[in-house]
């Protein structure tokens, strides 16, 4: 990952921080409490379930990057060895680099949609509570709090698409090596033995 990606992570993080120090305090709001109106309840359900779909897809991402690191560690010990093999062994790094890259920033990606999805669920309950006349709260700050994680969030999906097109440019260096190196009879056994072993 360049610089200026690790820089605009790095911002997003101290920005998330320092909403996570400040707010009002929500109390949820039971969707299984028989006394609230059925759309309430279903309300504050769906909202629940947007953090559960967005904390399993983080794990998703997590994984999907300690696999693009194992592949990258296993894939820089094959040694290439024939016509085209210098190509062919900065081909396979250069992509390597771009899929643990690409890792990263769908990790940071996944990050930021946990912390909507719970900026959204502290705003439903906020809002039904204010509703029905439970509590009191100030909903525009929750409101906004929301809505500065949206915009960070299309922020990093803008690098999620960089780094998608760095990927799709490394597969391609990385075919073209790949046939100059078959053409200068190099043997390709290694890579593919290193790329399943890491995909199982």
């Amino acid at each position: 990952m360049d610089v200026r990606s690790h820089r605009m992570l790095s911002i997003v993080g101290v920005c998330l921080a320092l909403m996570a120090c400040g707010g009002q305090t929500v109390e949820p709001l039971d969707p299984r409490d028989a006394t609230l109106p059925s759309e309430t309840r279903q309300w504050i359900a769906d909202a629940e379930d947007g953090v559960i779909v967005a904390r399993a897809r983080l794990q998703l991402m997590r994984e999907r990057l300690t696999s693009e690191r194992t592949t990258e560690e296993r894939l820089a010990d094959v040694r290439w060895a024939g016509g085209g093999a210098g190509p062919m062994s900065s081909a396979s790094e250069q992509l390597s680099e771009a899929r643990v890259a690409l890792a990263e920033a769908g990790v940071a990606q996944a990050e930021l949609s946990v912390e909507l999805a719970k900026a959204k669920y502290k705003l439903a309950n906020a809002e039904r509570a204010m509703l029905h006349d439970l509590e009191r709260y100030e909903l525009q700050p929750l409101r906004a709090e929301a809505e500065a994680v949206r915009v960070k969030l299309r922020a990093t999906g803008d690098l999620v698409a960089k780094q998608q097109r760095a990927v799709d440019d490394a597969e391609r260096r990385f075919w073209q090596a790949y046939a100059g190196y078959v053409r200068g009879g190099g043997k390709t056994s290694p890579y593919w033995a290193t790329d399943l072993a890491a995909s199982d």
